[in-house]
């Protein structure tokens, strides 16, 4: 299989039949500049599919969480000092508030149910994905990824779902251009410029990347979950 959006095309090539599309491929095949994509199986992609109703299911929450503090915010109402957002006390505190008049109580309460929701929908999502990942071929290597600093059964589920077990990379730059995690360039003659990463890649794979990578930054610990996990792992 090739990747369709990778297909070089003539800007000025405006006429398009199947006539002139098959012989163009077997041109481009025959020159080597068609990019090979990794095909997943029925069950891999259902297995994907599960991980990314979670993500979504996250994004979804995210957004009423903002909208929430952004009430509170435009109602003047503040947290007790010292209390962190979305820990069980600030929770418990969100729930006895009464903010008047009556529509904007109303408004609140709306916003209370749909986070409530939202936690919901998450938790039977997390207890689906622990279900399937004994039955996936790759388990194995989902216990082995979660051996590695910052990265829990979540993240392994996540990487695994989008690369595989990452055999489709020849070299650690092509794993990264598939995540977007390159720099952007424009450079010409003596001069060069980078800039940011282009993000072309795959999203999902890129924030589970970067979010192992920010928590790789503390101090290790063999303790607790991480000892768990790494019990878990087969010789």
């Amino acid at each position: 299989m090739i990747a369709p959006g990778l297909i070089p095309q003539k800007a000025a090539d405006r006429v398009k039949t199947d006539r002139r599309d098959a012989r163009k491929l077997a041109e481009d095949l025959r020159a080597g500049s068609l990019t090979p994509v990794h095909l997943p199986t029925i069950e891999e992609e259902a297995f994907r599919d599960l991980v990314r109703a979670r993500a979504s299911a996250v994004e979804d929450r995210r957004r009423i969480r903002h909208h929430i503090k952004s009430a509170l915010l435009r109602w003047d109402i503040h947290r007790p000092e010292g209390m962190l957002a979305w820990r069980p006390r600030y929770r418990q505190w969100l729930r006895t508030l009464n903010p008047s008049p009556a529509p904007r109580s109303i408004v609140w309460a709306e916003a209370l149910a749909e986070l409530e929701e939202f936690d919901t929908r998450i938790a039977r999502l997390d207890a689906a994905i622990q279900q399937a990942m004994p039955d996936h071929p790759l388990h194995p290597f989902m216990l082995a990824l979660q051996t590695l600093r910052g990265i829990d059964w979540i993240s392994a589920a996540t990487l695994v779902a989008e690369a595989g077990d990452f055999s489709q990379f020849a070299r650690p730059s092509a794993l990264m251009a598939f995540t977007g995690l390159v720099p952007s360039e424009a450079s010409s003659g003596n001069t060069q410029w980078r800039g940011h990463i282009t993000k072309t890649g795959n999203v999902h794979l890129r924030r589970v990347l970067v979010e192992s990578a920010r928590s790789y930054r503390f101090r290790p610990s063999l303790q607790g979950a991480v000892k768990r996990r790494l019990a878990a792992v087969p010789d």
